[in-house]
């Protein structure tokens, strides 16, 4: 039942984005929506109710727990329990190449394409409060299985005009349907990608071994199928270069034309780099 998926999805979403974010994981894009009253998740009316069940895979129910704000203790209720988060991300490692399988422009009948996608956004988000959901950032799989997707999305785009392929031109933003599954996923992925890496010197090294440092560089152009794109690159290279020498290696001496023009924002976060001849030189970022 992809319907009723999709709704109870809808509804956990809109609960995690109330959940307080930490500096650290957050860009313009969060600091935008959070100063927006009442908190909603930008794709559909308020959600004030508080659910109890989950659909899973098969259509059955089952437990889910959801609850958002601050506990009568004080102290933050979780949107969602871990438990279902991990059946979440398993459900995402074992289905996502449906997500390849889009070839139409039209969302209609690919419901099970935009669970998968929305499952993508709760694990994004779920992945930058580690202290309730620490599990997330321990899945290597997870992040085998974003890597993996977002290069093969990438190059679907570029081999052809599909729904994969960047729309640069502010112009076609009225041609681009926010409720396709594949709105906003090459962002979702980074900012999978870039909270995983946050402080975890494990996961920073994974995305090295998988050629992620160069794939996300490749993704710092202007896509209005996936707002906000650059802020996430450059927040997910700080991330995999903090006290992180051979990350730092990968990244200098490359000719990084695309991201010469976000240094200022790199600076910003610590990541301080300068020009030479063409290509970036880093220096370590600040602890």
């Amino acid at each position: 039942m992809p319907l009723s998926r999709l709704l109870l999805l809808e509804v956990i979403l809109a609960e995690m984005n109330e959940l307080p974010a930490c500096a650290a994981h957050t860009t313009q894009e969060q600091d935008r929506d959070r100063k927006q009253e009442p908190a909603h998740d930008g794709k559909g009316e308020n959600q004030q109710d508080k659910g109890s069940n989950r659909v899973d895979s098969d259509g059955d129910r089952a437990d889910v727990g959801v609850s958002a704000g601050p506990d009568g203790n004080g102290s933050t209720a979780l949107a969602v329990s871990p438990g279902n988060l991990q059946f979440i991300s398993e459900y995402v490692k074992r289905e996502c190449n449906l997500l390849l399988e889009i070839d139409k422009s039209e969302a209609t009948g690919q419901e099970e394409a935009l669970v998968i996608a929305k499952e993508l956004e709760t694990l994004s988000i779920a992945a930058q409060h580690m202290d309730l959901y620490p599990s997330i950032q321990q899945d290597a799989d997870l992040l085998r299985c974003s890597v993996s997707l977002l290069r093969n999305i990438t190059d679907k785009g570029k081999s052809g005009d599909n729904v994969f392929k960047r729309e640069e031109k502010a112009s076609a933003r009225d041609n681009v349907d926010p409720h396709h599954p594949v709105y906003g996923l090459k962002k979702d992925l980074i900012r999978l990608i870039a909270n995983m890496a946050y402080k975890h010197r494990g996961n920073q090294d994974l995305v090295r071994s998988l050629d992620g440092i160069p794939l996300l560089l490749d993704l710092t152009m202007i896509d209005t199928r996936n707002p906000f794109i650059t802020q996430w690159v450059v927040l997910a290279i700080r991330n995999l270069l903090e006290n992180n020498r051979e990350n730092r290696d990968v990244l200098s001496g490359m000719s990084l034309q695309g991201m010469a023009g976000h240094m200022a924002q790199l600076r910003a976060m610590g990541v301080h780099t300068e020009l030479r001849g063409g290509k970036i030189v880093v220096k370590p970022v600040d602890k």
